[in-house]
């Protein structure tokens, strides 16, 4: 995004796929426009706590199949990459209900240990 700002001189920049699971990335590009640097990749805490709102966001606005829905493959990308992500996907994959993606996102641990407690 610099490089095209100080080369090309854009007006704007297209985020896109570089969005998903890493809502991060605004302010983390704001910070680096205005010279500040990049800002500290997220912790798993502050990770599970975004994925959380986001679920939270998507019943309020879609019924709780259809957020289950979404949420398979939403949720995943919050923790692509990282150790436990494949069991993770696996795992949510299967669920079934609220309840079960909110365990699934609490009890996440960045091992090979996520797994479904209900």
């Amino acid at each position: 995004a610099i490089r095209m700002k100080k080369t090309a001189g854009v007006d704007g920049i297209m985020i896109g796929r570089g969005s998903l699971g890493n809502p991060w990335i605004f302010k983390n590009l704001e910070s680096a426009l205005k010279g500040q640097g990049e800002l500290p990749a997220p912790g798993l805490d502050e990770k599970k706590k975004a994925l959380l709102k986001h679920f939270k966001l998507e019943l309020i606005h879609r019924e709780e199949k259809m957020a289950v829905l979404h949420m398979r493959r939403i949720a995943c990308w919050y923790f692509k990459n990282m150790p436990g992500g494949h069991t993770f996907r696996t795992a949510i994959n299967v669920c079934k209900n609220a309840a079960q993606i909110r365990t699934l996102i609490k009890d996440f641990e960045s091992t090979n240990r996520s797994v479904i407690n209900g």
